[in-house]
């Protein structure tokens, strides 16, 4: 029962923190506002989460495992066709974002994106090393610093489509960051595995 309690306790602190971050940035959300539009006292909070920012932490992971986790659990074990693997995850990611777009226009365009953009793209790079390596048997080093700019280049893109209000359909979408990654990874993947 109590499990449940802390549970409809943390869904609410995360519905006001939400509600708050539609009108101000991070750094002016207070602890206080959030408890009172949660109807919770502030002890729940603090046995839940340390501060505004690790709250806002939290809600970014339970995001990226939406986007992210869920997206590469079904592309399965790494195998040497990577055309097949990036367009199924680009695929993937894009419509998890749609599904929870408030969300994701919120946190990317929050005071706090900067950490959030950063901790989408260490994830990617973790993933596509993996893959790198289960190929290649190499080295990741250069691949995965070369990898940085591709990566980068297609959170970019993303990025400026939930910023532009997703105006352009995920089909557009999907058809230009796989594009991109497509073009960069291949040349990238060459490079580092000495097939020039």
């Amino acid at each position: 029962m109590e499990n449940r309690k802390r549970q409809y306790s943390r869904k609410m602190i995360e519905e006001a923190f939400i509600s708050e971050l539609r009108t101000k940035p991070l750094d002016k959300i207070s602890i206080v506002q959030i408890c009172k539009l949660a109807d919770v006292n502030r002890s729940t909070f603090y046995a839940n989460y340390l501060d505004v920012y690790d709250l806002m932490d939290q809600v970014s992971q339970k995001f990226f495992e939406k986007l992210f986790y869920k997206s590469v659990e079904q592309l399965g074990a790494p195998n040497p066709n990577g055309k097949k693997d990036s367009v199924r995850f680009v695929e993937q990611a894009i419509y998890a974002t749609l599904e929870e777009k408030e969300l994701c226009a919120l946190l990317v365009g929050s005071f706090h994106s900067g950490s959030f953009t950063n901790k989408l793209l260490d994830i990617l790079l973790d993933w596509s090393t993996e893959r790198y390596m289960a190929y290649s048997g190499k080295d990741p080093v250069r691949f995965r610093v070369e990898n940085t700019m591709v990566m980068g280049g297609a959170l970019v893109l993303w990025r400026r489509w939930i910023e532009g209000g997703f105006r352009e359909s995920p089909e557009l979408v999907i058809s230009a960051v796989h594009r991109f990654v497509e073009a960069n990874t291949a040349r990238v993947w060459n490079q580092t595995s000495g097939r020039n």
